[in-house]
């Protein structure tokens, strides 16, 4: 019988990634609540390079792992 992490080898990376998105949201609700721009401002900078990279890993993955 196969394993998850053996169907799944990025389910760390997956589960990590995720808790970051989890962390970042967490501080944009923060900034929004106690309204400091720079809070703000940083963290809508943070969460675009978040989304980027999660781009690239999911065209990556489909094109299975190559960078071509």
């Amino acid at each position: 019988m196969e394993r998850s992490s053996e169907r799944n080898p990025n389910k760390k990376f997956d589960q990590g990634f995720l808790g970051v998105g989890l962390v970042l949201a967490g501080l944009l609700v923060l900034g929004v609540d106690t309204r400091t721009p720079d809070l703000i401002t940083v963290d809508v900078m943070t969460i675009a390079l978040w989304l980027s990279v999660g781009a690239a890993m999911v065209i990556s993955r489909f094109n299975q792992g190559r960078w071509e």
